[in-house]
This record gives C-alpha cells, sequence and structure tokens, in this order.
C-alpha cells in the first residue's frame, strides 16, 4: 500500500480556483491580476484553526495539501464535525452571505492553502466580468460538492451503509490525488469520523474491522486501499 507524502501538494489544475486563477483574455490583452492578491501554499500545523466561529469574512482558501475538518460548536461547547475538506477544495465560502465564519476550519495535520482576500476578488470581478463568472461557476461547485458529502450519509440508516458511503466519498473527492486508484488517506482521527456520520466510536471501529475481515478494504494505519469496490458501492446502496 502506497504511503501519503504528507509534502505533496495537489497539482494547479486539479484545484477548484484553478479556472479563476488562469490568465483572462480581455480583447487583445491577458489579465493575469490574480497573481497579484494570491497567497501561494500558506502552510499551517496540524491543531491550528484556519478561522473560527464568528470572525469576520477575510478571505476564501484552497486547500493544497492535508485534511481539514469543519465544526460546528454549541453554547454549551459541545462540537459537531459537520464536514471535512480535502486538496483541491474551497474553505470560507459558508461566510459569503453573512460576512462571518458560522462554522470553526481546524487542520487535522499539517496543511497549506492558497489564500485570496475578498476585497482583491471584488476589485477584479468589477474590472473583468469573465471573472466575475468564474467565481460565480466555482462557488457553484463548492455547493455541489457540500451537496455530496451530505447525501453521501444522510439517507442512510445503519453503520455499514454510512461508512460505506462515506469511504466511496472521500475515493471520489480524492481521486486527483498522487496515489493509487483505490486508495485513500483518512488524516482524521476515528472520533471525527464517528461524530460526523452520528456513530459511536466503537460502533465505527466495530464496522472497519467487519469490512476488513470480509476483504472489502485493507486498512493500515491511516491508509484505507479499497480491495472490493463492487461490494462497497452495494453495501452503500450507490
Amino acid at each position: 500500500m502506497a504511503k501519503k507524502d504528507s509534502n505533496s501538494h495537489i497539482a494547479c489544475e486539479h484545484c477548484v480556483l484553478d479556472n479563476i486563477c488562469k490568465p483572462i483574455a480581455v480583447g487583445e490583452h491577458s489579465f493575469d491580476q490574480i497573481n497579484n492578491i494570491l497567497d501561494r501554499r500558506q502552510p499551517l500545523l496540524a491543531g491550528e484553526h484556519l478561522y473560527k466561529k464568528g470572525d469576520s469574512l477575510s478571505s476564501i482558501y484552497a486547500l493544497t495539501s492535508g485534511t481539514v475538518k469543519l465544526i460546528q460548536s454549541n453554547r454549551k461547547g459541545n462540537e459537531q464535525v459537520v464536514g471535512f475538506r480535502f486538496p483541491g477544495e474551497l474553505l470560507g465560502d459558508e461566510a459569503i452571505s453573512s460576512k462571518t465564519h458560522l462554522l470553526n476550519a481546524m487542520a487535522v495535520d499539517d496543511i497549506s492553502v492558497c489564500k485570496i482576500p475578498m476585497k482583491g476578488l471584488d476589485d477584479i470581478a468589477k474590472i473583468v466580468p469573465a471573472f466575475q463568472r468564474n467565481l460565480i461557476e466555482l462557488l457553484s461547485h463548492q455547493c455541489n460538492t457540500l451537496h455530496q458529502q451530505f447525501a453521501s450519509y444522510a439517507a442512510r440508516n445503519n453503520a455499514d451503509e454510512r461508512l460505506a458511503a462515506f469511504i466511496l466519498n472521500v475515493l471520489n473527492r480524492s481521486k486527483n490525488e498522487i496515489s493509487q486508484a483505490h486508495e485513500i488517506f483518512l488524516a482524521m482521527s476515528r472520533d471525527d469520523i464517528a461524530n460526523y456520520l452520528g456513530l459511536r466510536r466503537e460502533t465505527l471501529s466495530r464496522t472497519l474491522s467487519k469490512f476488513q475481515k470480509m476483504n472489502i478494504i485493507n486498512r493500515q494505519n491511516k491508509a484505507l486501499e479499497i480491495i472490493d469496490l463492487d461490494h462497497l458501492r452495494i453495501l452503500a446502496n450507490d
């Protein structure tokens, strides 16, 4: 089983920001203003927050390496993991409407992000209409990603279905990473996965062990190889 290189970055052409980072033709000229405001591959250590609930929106981010978990907390301090982000995906977009972040975004492992200030995006969009269209397409793509992530487990009734659907969802979203076709890397803890799927940690552990005994997956630490993809799809009702 291949090991994940924690220092590897997703290729730009596989990133959700790719279309808005490319130069845009304006008449006979090429407009490449985005590179003047883009901070590329800014590092963040595991356990640190990219932003917290209540922070004012200042930038949006594209994750270029590592994994981020999104957390909803209530007044009692209870936390619910409501999503994960993987390389090539967008972060911070949930605050575009309210201008205030509604979630905590925490690095699961060491990560890096490309950062684009909202002020810069607004200025470019006013000058170049094509850029505004690309930005709308970007947000639409992210909305679809959120829907797929939620649908991957919400309608599933038991642990087998939820875990199988979750693994397939991660596989689909990780397809552009440097890895074997049916391998994924789960940097998040079992507690986080169980919290996200609405399962007890013990239930998740038993289900993972069950899948391994059935020769559906092979899990070594945080690396997971899917051995029987068809069986996994059947379990997920996919």
